[in-house]
């Protein structure tokens, strides 16, 4: 008898170990590709331009609708996550912030393949949007989606906004959120929570005052750019290497913010195979640029940028981050980018 019981619990256990491999859906990746073309209003702290998103659905699902996520908004009042997530960690400054000290997007407007799309707000989260399709995205199909939009940058409270004219772009655009075997993940900001975005390609494009400096995700396509660029970093070494002479004591650099120029440039930045992307302007950054070379031969170049007032400590940060590639692709994976950037803010993040 208790032979005949101990079968059956074993046979019992593999036929609910096959019931759970049948029922276990197979492992796909969505893709989402992003073109962003954008102009900065340095006065008014606004960034207004056009974004298209190519969405491709390799699921074995149809898809009736898509969620966006649009994590401006989660400074648009002290209703959203991220407001009860910091006041209820005792961190009152956004809960008392003034209006102009808050953000949000303005100007969507919404369509899929070129037309009109329903959009649902939710009514708990005003950086969750769900977006209804005319028909269906069937497995293997890819659809556009395509809005203007405008970000009124907020303060600082966590991981990016503006401090005056110093530009910390993270969580800047509208973004699709992630659709997994488990199904979709519309997550709202939060100041303490990790990101799950699709992988993809992002065509960017900036528009701004011709005498800041920008450092962003990808590799910059515009040569006048990379020109200028080489120009700061030639200036940055002739500075740090009279600071050096004199045993890293007397550093004098004006750290005072100028006037933007009346011209404006316009730049351009690709990243390949990239879950996200931010870049920083700022018009006093120093900029140091060297290269790291990987096991496989494989050369990664990097470059920092910092505002004078931490160049005492900057000034060894290309090898820091030559050695951080480094240990990490010997140890993690090699870094599969072709170049690898780090930003001083004069606003600190934390480990954000």
């Amino acid at each position: 008898m208790n032979k005949l019981l101990t079968l059956f619990l074993i046979l019992m256990s593999i036929g609910h170990i096959t019931a759970q491999i049948t029922a276990q859906k197979p492992y796909f990746q969505q893709i989402a590709t992003y073109k962003i073309d954008v102009t900065l209003d340095d006065k008014k702290h606004l960034l207004s331009g056009n974004l298209d998103m190519y969405y491709e659905n390799n699921s074995s699902e149809s898809l009736p609708f898509l969620y966006i996520l649009l994590p401006a908004n989660a400074y648009k009042s002290q209703k959203s996550a991220y407001a009860r997530q910091v006041l209820k960690n005792g961190d009152t400054r956004f809960y008392f912030a003034e209006a102009r000290e808050m953000g949000n997007f303005s100007n969507l407007n919404i369509a899929v393949n070129g037309q009109r799309a329903e959009v649902e707000i939710d009514k708990d989260n005003p950086d969750i949007a769900k977006i209804m399709l005319a028909k269906p995205l069937l497995p293997r199909e890819k659809l556009k989606i395509s809005t203007p939009f405008t970000y009124k940058m907020p303060f600082p409270f966590s991981r990016g906004g503006h401090a005056g004219q110093q530009y910390m772009m993270t969580q800047w655009y509208p973004r699709v959120a992630v659709y997994d075997r488990d199904g979709w993940h519309p997550q709202p900001y939060l100041d303490q929570g990790e990101f799950y975005a699709e992988f993809g390609d992002f065509d960017v494009t900036l528009n701004l005052p011709d005498n800041y400096v920008v450092g962003a995700t990808g590799v910059l396509q515009t040569a006048s750019e990379r020109a200028f660029i080489d120009k700061k970093v030639e200036n940055t070494e002739g500075v740090l290497e009279a600071f050096k002479k004199t045993n890293l004591k007397n550093l004098n650099v004006n750290d005072s913010i100028p006037a933007s120029s009346l011209n404006n440039k316009k730049i351009q930045y690709i990243a390949k195979n990239v879950i996200d992307f931010a870049w920083f302007a700022d018009k006093r950054f120093m900029v140091l640029k060297g290269d790291t070379t990987l096991k496989s031969g494989r050369k990664v170049e990097t470059y920092t940028y910092f505002p004078p007032k931490f160049a005492k400590t900057w000034y060894k940060s290309l090898e820091y981050i030559n050695r951080a590639v480094g240990f990490y692709s010997e140890n993690v994976g090699e870094y599969p980018h072709p170049q690898a950037s780090a930003v001083m803010t004069d606003e600190g993040f934390g480990g954000g």
